[in-house]
This record gives C-alpha cells, structure tokens and sequence, in this order.
C-alpha cells in the first residue's frame, strides 16, 4: 500500500505543470486503437507509421507545459468536429431509448422529435414550428 502511495504521489509532482488529457487526446487514442486494429486485418504498413505518429503526437501533447497553444488546439478540433460529434450524440441517444420512444423529423423544419411509443397513425404538433404533420409508428 505504500508503494502505491509513493507511485501516486511520484506520478503528481511528475504531471505538475503539464497539459495533461483531453478531448482531442481521447480522440487521438480511439483513431490510434482502430489503425493498430486496421494494421492487425491488413498489414499494411503505413498505417503502422501513421499510429506511431499520432502516438508521439499525443504524449508530446499530454505531457507539453505550453498550456495556450494545447488549448488552441484542442478548441480547433472541438470547432470542427462539433457536427459530427453532435451527430454520434443523437445517434447513441436513439439507440439508448429504443424501447421507450421513437424520433421523426418534423417535414417543415426538419426539427427531431422524440415520439412516445404508441401503435398506428398519429397528428403531431411541433415544438417549433407549431405546425401539425400525419406520421405513424410502427413497432
């Protein structure tokens, strides 16, 4: 119990001043999992080159004391992969509630509607637009 003690405490005063994890490491880790998979399925080996690359590039970030430029980019990417973030969201959330509702879209708006269950035809008013569209649930 004592040693562990000592490897946290070590592992604290090491990571003091330093960047650390976020978004945009988990990111780079996830794509660095998926091409050492690719790499294992196909053995081609720019792809390995590619996975070492982005390796280097994250440690360098996450133990990088220059706190402005890691946030930079950090944002960048939270900028630019909002969308499709958003879009991983939705996609997991119609997933998870599966079972208790079902989403359309409203035909005017194009606004997502999150729908109880409930058998047939049925006339929805949108939240947004007000308007009312036919849709029908089946399940």
């Amino acid at each position: 119990m004592k040693f562990l003690t000592k490897l946290r405490n070590g592992l604290y005063k090491m990571m003091y001043g330093r960047y650390g994890i976020d978004e945009l490491y988990r990111f780079n880790l996830a794509l660095i999992i998926i091409l050492m998979i690719l790499y294992g399925i196909t053995g081609w080996y720019p792809l390995a080159l590619i996975e070492t690359l982005l390796l280097i590039f994250s440690i360098f970030r996450c133990f990088s004391r220059n706190h402005a430029q890691r946030r930079k980019e950090n944002e960048f990417y939270l900028k630019h992969s909002a969308k499709l973030r958003k879009w991983f969201k939705y996609q997991f959330r119609k997933i998870k509630n599966i079972r208790k509702y079902r989403y359309r879209k409203c035909p005017y708006c194009k606004q997502a509607l999150r729908l109880p269950i409930s058998r047939g035809r049925h006339e929805v008013n949108c939240p947004n637009c007000h308007k009312d569209f036919k849709t029908t649930i089946i399940l």
